[in-house]
């Protein structure tokens, strides 16, 4: 949806009825904001890849069962969301480099 938006700051919507959101803000480089609900979402691989200015996430992952390389290569710095489907979740953090704290 957002693929490489890399001007994109910030996002500030419902996304109620998203399902798949695979690669939604993949390499959005300058996102730091992102305020949204995505209720029915249960894949969130490299959703958030490489955005590296993006430093935390304040809505949950109820449905979430895949999610590889969702936080890869980004600036996340603290990780407190509860995705408690996970089934497939290789390569979540790779990279984070700014990865300091994971609470589940």
């Amino acid at each position: 949806m957002f693929y490489a938006c890399t001007s994109l700051s910030s996002f500030t919507s419902e996304l109620p009825l998203v399902t798949d959101a695979q690669y939604m803000f993949y390499a959005c480089t300058a996102l730091t904001t992102l305020e949204t609900s995505i209720p029915e979402v249960t894949n969130i691989s490299g959703m958030f890849r490489s955005c590296v200015n993006l430093k935390e996430l304040n809505f949950d992952f109820p449905k979430v069962t895949s999610a590889q390389y969702a936080f890869s290569n980004s600036g996340i710095t603290t990780f407190s969301r509860q995705i408690p489907l996970i089934k497939n979740g290789s390569y979540l953090f790779t990279a984070a480099l700014n990865l300091t704290n994971v609470e589940s």
